[in-house]
């Protein structure tokens, strides 16, 4: 049966779905997504030549060995490997895979140091290299996290580009290995580890790891960048969504957006709240078939039903939506509620209002704060329809006396700003009442052309 799906997929260009390959090779046009998947699976889970990608198309693998690629992946490694923000970095390696000149950013003084320009210019060049290339990292810490996140903040737009990481495409090649440290790739390898050295040796470190891992993949007959990420993403064991009330579909339909996910249990009870930036990627991570899942990810399979998605504008909105979920249905599996004990106290935030995006492209959201006292939401149209209800509203909570009050929705905000370099904000300490809805006005025209003012908190 192998043989024929192989037939089927080099009559495809190469490609397929699992309903595509079970309606044309099985004979079986009515099946669900979910059987299609489980019976392709346990088909060629023996077959070295087809693997699942990402989008859970099958792809066939050219077994024929081909020279060695120029410049086929960039790899990039940031000091140090976690962080509370990139701005902590001291140091960001960039350098094309196998040959090229290497980049170094934030070696001489850390990325909080540099002015909004100079970020702006390190993203610019950074995208320049890795345009058309794909990203490798090691894959420890949240190194892959504030590279997203940088680009997010400082260009106001996502990484669009391919990004594995070397411990990801390992766990692939030796499934029987677990690494949760790079030492332990030096280990596999049979290469000498350094343990305490230079960024700019533990860099060689892992350029040195990363070509053995590709002579590996080309032994299976991966010679290039988009079958190396397939087989990095692909998948080992089909997952049975006849116990939950979603499919893979649903999964596939997610928007690239930000909000938060409710997981409910057989009884209908709320067991896990998370959020997000994309909850495309996020919440597909749960119930990709990947080995050596978490504990939290395998009590969550094990538990969920149904799933039930509220879409944000802003990670902001998404943080507060999450913050408040969790207070309400106190989930049993994630138990949050310490995560947003924030370093960065709500008392160095000045009163002032956030000019956000809304899910909802006809509105804005806006965020009034004031220290001590608390937060107010507002929904506005960008044609400043309800300006004049919004306007009173607005009023009303900076000018009416202070009721001094503990708010760890504050304490959100202001850990959310510290690591923002980019929000168009209306500073209101000094502002007088009069003067209030007009200055509103001009932050909204900024708002809609893109226009943001630098914070510093």
């Amino acid at each position: 049966m192998i043989e024929h799906i192989i037939d089927f997929l080099e009559q495809n260009g190469g490609k397929a779905t699992s309903t595509e390959i079970v309606k044309h090779v099985f004979k079986m046009p009515e099946a669900n997504s979910g059987i299609c998947d489980t019976l392709v699976q346990s088909t060629v889970s023996d077959s070295k030549r087809i693997i699942k990608s990402k989008d859970h198309t099958w792809i066939l693998v050219n077994s024929i060995k081909v020279s060695y690629p120029e410049n086929d992946f960039v790899l990039v490694k940031a000091f140090p490997e976690r962080s509370m923000s990139f701005f902590e970095w001291i140091c960001l390696n960039v350098s094309p895979f196998p040959v090229g000149k290497k980049l170094v950013f934030f070696a001489k003084r850390q990325a909080k140091d540099y002015s909004l320009k100079e970020l702006n210019r390190i993203c610019k060049e950074i995208l320049a290299k890795t345009s058309t290339q794909v990203v490798v990292f090691d894959g420890f810490g949240n190194q892959i996290s504030l590279f997203r996140r940088m680009f997010w903040q400082i260009l106001g737009k996502e990484f669009s580009g391919q990004i594995i990481s070397l411990k990801r495409l390992l766990q692939r090649l030796q499934p029987n290995i677990k690494f949760a440290e790079s030492s332990q790739i030096s280990s596999a390898l049979g290469i000498t580890h350094l343990e305490h050295a230079a960024p700019e040796q533990q860099f060689e470190l892992f350029q040195e790891q990363f070509s053995i891992a590709f002579e590996m993949c080309q032994k299976l007959g991966l010679n290039d960048a988009d079958q190396i990420v397939a087989y990095c993403e692909s998948t080992a064991e089909a997952i049975d969504f006849s116990e939950y009330q979603f499919d893979r579909d649903f999964l596939n339909d997610l928007p690239e957006l930000p909000g938060i996910y409710l997981m409910r249990d057989v009884n209908d009870k709320v067991i896990y709240v998370g959020k997000s930036r994309n909850l495309y990627e996020r919440v597909n991570s749960y119930f990709r078939e990947a080995e050596n899942l978490e504990p939290k990810i395998l009590n969550i399979r094990e538990n969920i039903r149904n799933l039930e998605i509220h879409l944000a504008g802003s990670e902001l909105e998404a943080l507060l939506m999450e913050y408040d979920a969790i207070q309400n249905y106190d989930p049993g599996i994630n138990k949050q509620i310490d995560v947003h004990e924030r370093s960065v106290p709500a008392t160095r935030l000045k009163p002032c209002i956030l000019f956000l995006e809304h899910f909802d492209a006809s509105l804005i959201k806006l965020y009034c704060i004031r220290p001590n006292h608390g937060i107010l939401e507002l929904d506005l149209s960008k044609q400043c329809k309800n300006l004049g209800e919004i306007g009173n509203r607005v009023l009303d909570f900076f000018y009416s006396p202070t009721v001094k009050k503990t708010n760890k929705r504050i304490d959100i905000v202001a850990s959310w700003l510290y690591t923002s370099k980019m929000v168009n904000i209306l500073d209101v300490e000094n502002v007088r009442k009069q003067d209030l809805e007009r200055l509103m006005l001009d932050h909204i025209a900024s708002f809609i052309k893109g226009e943001n003012d630098i914070i510093h908190i």
